[in-house]
């Protein structure tokens, strides 16, 4: 049996879209962010809803993290894509 879920295999992403921080939700509610820019601090809401401030996100890979916000304030990484 297939597991499903959190704890599921990775699978591929769907789709993806640039994101520009702000306080308005993001277009959609990610599987994993890419930083293609600086490294640095990425301020998100989970899909959960906890506020919560990464650090130290490294650029050049996917970061599976399901969001549906990335804020301005506290978020010092760049050229940050959602995937989905």
């Amino acid at each position: 049996m297939r597991a499903t879920g959190p704890t599921s295999t990775i699978e591929s992403m769907w789709g993806a879209f640039d994101i520009v921080p702000s306080a308005d939700p993001l277009a959609h509610a990610t599987r994993g962010i890419w930083v293609g820019g600086q490294g640095g601090n990425l301020h998100v809401r989970m899909n959960t809803g906890e506020e919560v401030t990464f650090t130290g996100v490294v650029p050049g890979m996917i970061h599976r993290l399901a969001v549906t916000h990335i804020f301005v304030a506290g978020t010092t990484a760049t050229d940050i894509i959602g995937l989905y």
